[in-house]
């Protein structure tokens, strides 16, 4: 409604500048008639019928051009802030699909662990113990030690 109303507000800020400038040179014609029919009246009261018109409604086109200016910005503004929210939620979005990912990618991992013990030739024996082979447990006590040659004297 506030919009339709400035926008009425400058049809009839243009009426009444208009008004003057063509009563300004009417009154001109009139007042200068005496002087004789080569007297520009019309052009000298248009004139001045322009100046009255900008100090009159010049400032009211000012006021009305503002407004006009703040209307843009306000809807910059609000524009702005749905591209943000926008970004924002895109951004959410990456981020939890970034996060199912990386549980889908934890899950899988500790799948093929899982797999892996099961494949190995290290047997289970009761609570958490493991149990090598002769073979492999040499193989890599060479390499370092292991929980069988911990416990062992040297040479054996």
């Amino acid at each position: 409604m506030s919009r339709l109303l400035v926008s009425a507000l400058g049809i009839i800020n243009s009426i009444v500048a208009l008004i003057l400038v063509l009563s300004g040179a009417g009154l001109g014609k009139i007042l200068l008639a005496a002087y004789g029919p080569n007297a520009r009246g019309d052009i000298i009261g248009g004139i001045l019928g322009g100046v009255v018109a900008a100090i009159f409604c010049g400032g009211l086109a000012a006021l009305l051009l503002i407004e006009s200016h703040l209307r843009l910005i306000a809807n910059d503004v609000r524009q702005h802030q749905r591209v943000e929210a926008s970004r924002a939620k895109a951004a959410r979005n990456a981020a939890k699909a970034e996060a199912a990912t990386a549980k889908a990618a934890v899950k899988a991992e500790a799948a093929a662990a899982k797999a892996a013990a099961k494949a190995s030739p290290v047997a289970r024996l009761g609570a958490g113990t493991a149990v090598q082979t002769d073979m492999e447990c040499f193989a890599i006590c060479a390499v370092r030690p292991c929980f069988r040659t911990r416990d062992r004297p040297r040479g054996i």
